[in-house]
């Protein structure tokens, strides 16, 4: 008698009850916005299919996954300095550029540049805007080797060359070393950008147009 009333008391699913499928909308969804900590809020999952269980977890975190990949900071831009770094690194970049070996603060001071042309022919110059001495040679390049032949005396010379970005000498951001020049300068300076070059010599766009008129007397 006892155990007829306690089956009376407490129903029994049906066959159809026990096996209904989930319905997904009823599941809250997680509100996950960027920067906040998402709630940890679960709702109670009746199912008795462990697969469903684990596709509604993975459904879950695939999205939140997307949301969080959504939050995650762009990466920063490169830099002025980066791109000039990157820049320097190519061996023609020792070509079409004005090289000293101190910045002239006026036209009288007194520097040695060089200059590299890209039809093979160059230049080094010692002296003021208006008075200098100079040589010209011509050259042959192969990767970061340079054969000079100086055209006053067809004597040779072999040189190693490095451009890469450097602050030994601000506001100079690149620096050139010539190994092995024996009628030159060894170490020069120069500037990656033009607009930086014309801000701190003014008359550097005259020194290039006089360098090149004089390498045109070959």
């Amino acid at each position: 008698m006892h155990g007829s009333s306690l089956e009376e008391a407490t129903p029994k699913r049906s066959v159809r009850e026990r096996n209904t499928p989930v319905n997904h909308n009823d599941i809250q969804h997680i509100n996950i916005s960027c920067g906040a900590r998402p709630a940890r809020r679960y709702p109670p999952l009746a199912m008795s299919d462990h697969r469903t269980k684990l596709a509604v977890v993975a459904a879950l975190a695939l999205s939140a996954g997307a949301v969080l990949s959504r939050c995650s900071p762009a990466p920063p831009s490169p830099s002025r300095t980066d791109v000039a770094t990157e820049a320097a690194a190519a061996p023609r970049d020792l070509l079409n550029r004005l090289w000293f070996d101190k910045l002239p603060e006026k036209r009288t001071d007194e520097v040695t540049i060089g200059l590299f042309f890209g039809g093979g022919i160059g230049l080094f110059e010692s002296g003021s805007a208006y008075k200098s001495s100079f040589e010209i040679f011509e050259f042959e390049r192969k990767a970061t080797e340079l054969d000079l032949t100086f055209l006053h005396d067809k004597k040779r010379s072999s040189v190693t060359y490095v451009v890469r970005a450097c602050d030994e000498r601000p506001p100079f951001d690149l620096c050139l070393t010539l190994e092995g020049n024996a009628r030159g300068p060894k170490k020069l300076y120069g500037f990656a950008y033009d607009d930086d070059e014309a801000a701190r010599v003014p008359w550097s766009r005259d020194l290039r147009a006089s360098a090149k008129a004089r390498a045109a007397l070959r």
